[in-house]
């Protein structure tokens, strides 16, 4: 991804998506919490690519 605002807009956004998820876990069916776990966990890999991307850009 190359542009800046993009990378920005999609670290907010999953934030946000992480928040609202961790409240639900809480409410969450036991034999469903693993499979919602996961998909916080996918989420929180794409966060961790997104800022990799934006340590690797050069500096300004």
């Amino acid at each position: 991804m190359a542009d800046a605002e993009k990378i920005y807009h999609r670290l907010k956004s999953n934030s946000i998506s992480l928040k609202d998820a961790a409240a639900l876990l809480e409410k969450c069916a036991p034999d469903k919490k693993v499979k919602f776990i996961g998909l916080m966990r996918e989420v929180m890999r794409d966060m961790e690519k997104l800022l990799a991307e934006l340590e690797a850009r050069p500096k300004a």
